[in-house]
């Protein structure tokens, strides 16, 4: 196994040796030189720090995210032994583990996944029907020149907004779910005191979407369409179930969907500065795309080796994890020829995954990407108010805070 490390000078003037990983904090703040670093171990290297293969390259990337051999770890069991040493209930966390279909393995997550798959796609059409009436409603209130908050007042809202009107109910009933939903506590590299924490925000989300469902008529239809969804698959229909199954579809859509939007808008604004004229920037089909290739939401993907398997020259042994950087091979200097800048090019990038485990809500996030930018297009001007600060994800990435101000066009002043 190959061991990544570099040679540093203590006080004495001796060479000693330094683990070598990925910088968490540095991949969320600063990911082009973090990634830059970690390309001088090579495309793939083993990392003592993080206890992984780290995979930058792209050909190297596909090969791990495609291949069934690369499966996805199981990390239910950690719930349960968690909360049996804890002597804790994290019922609500580990059953909404078994309904998001990135967390776990075997048969229950082929199965999972196919729910939310079918799910997701029977939504697609009138998901896209809804997205530029929600996108221009929670864009025109502040279309005075007001100063908000892009990220908070905008990015968060809309998937929830839009699937609210999608499932028939008023996007108001599903306020107090937002600032709960997060999927980045579900990641499983939190602290003791985070997974608590995490359970108790599923708890609320649990009791909420309970209530609303009593309460409208709305959900209750769409609730039992789960349910016969989940029957098809032969999964648990009981009432609990179909609560994890749509928390998981609301957690998952919304913040991939929050990410790829407050990323794209602040990579707008580094590229061509404080103020801007959208109807002159926002042009070309290629530019929401090449947003989302440079600001993917997700920094790494994780494997582990089912079997003895290789990545080009390297060997990795069963039960190996792997990391791929999807910020990496989404700017692979040999792939692309301009990495870290939008351009005109049509090539395909990798922001939502690719293979037997691609995030099953791209197309819809793709599209909330593409309605944001048309209907931003429609201003005036858009000018930057403040300076952004990231959120604290360790795999996924969003913007905490983009303060923007945008005014009319012309002819509606």
């Amino acid at each position: 196994m190959l061991t990544a490390s570099s040679t540093v000078s203590d006080l004495t003037g001796h060479n000693v040796q330094s683990k070598v990983g990925i910088n968490r904090q540095e991949m969320r703040l600063n990911p082009a030189s973090e990634i830059a670093r970690l390309h001088q171990f090579g495309n793939v290297f083993w990392s003592d720090l993080n206890m992984r293969w780290i995979v930058l390259g792209q050909a190297e990337g596909l090969e791990v995210l495609r291949q069934e051999t690369f499966c996805l770890p199981n990390y239910g069991p950690l719930v349960l032994n968690l909360a049996q040493r804890l002597d804790i209930d994290l019922s609500h966390l580990y059953g909404i583990s078994q309904f998001i279909p990135f967390l776990h393995n075997g048969p229950r997550h082929e199965k999972t996944r196919n729910v939310i798959t079918r799910l997701t796609a029977q939504l697609q059409p009138a998901y896209i029907e809804h997205l530029p009436k929600a996108a221009s409603e929670l864009l025109v209130k502040w279309s005075d020149g007001q100063p908000f908050d892009f990220s908070t007042d905008f990015a968060d809202q809309l998937h929830v907004h839009t699937l609210a009107r999608v499932i028939g109910l008023d996007p108001s009933d599903l306020i107090g779910l937002t600032a709960k939903l997060n999927a980045e506590e579900l990641n499983f590299n939190n602290s003791v005191m985070e997974f608590v924490s995490v359970n108790s925000n599923i708890e609320f989300v649990f009791n909420e979407l309970s209530r609303l469902t009593k309460s409208h008529t709305a959900l209750r239809l769409y609730m039992e369409k789960i349910g016969k969804t989940l029957e098809s698959y032969d999964l648990e229909t009981d009432f609990n179930s179909q609560i994890y199954c749509l928390a998981a579809i609301f957690i998952l859509g919304k913040d991939t969907i929050s990410g790829a939007l407050s990323l794209s808008l602040k990579q707008l604004l580094e590229e061509n500065g404080d103020v801007i004229n959208p109807k002159e920037i926002l042009q070309g089909a290629h530019f929401p795309r090449e947003m989302l290739r440079i600001s993917a939401p997700v920094n790494l993907v994780e494997r582990e080796a089912s079997l003895p398997c290789s990545i080009g020259a390297h060997q990795i042994a069963q039960g190996d994890r792997i990391l791929i950087v999807i910020r990496a091979i989404n700017t692979d200097p040999s792939v692309y020829a301009c990495p870290h800048k939008a351009s005109e090019s049509l090539l395909e990038h990798f922001s939502f995954g690719t293979g037997i485990h691609a995030c099953v809500g791209r197309n819809i996030a793709t599209q909330a990407v593409n309605a944001t930018f048309a209907k931003l297009s429609e201003f005036r001007v858009l000018h930057q108010t403040d300076i952004p600060t990231m959120g604290k994800g360790r795999n996924t990435r969003k913007v905490e805070s983009l303060k923007i101000r945008i005014e009319m066009s012309d002819h509606e002043n």
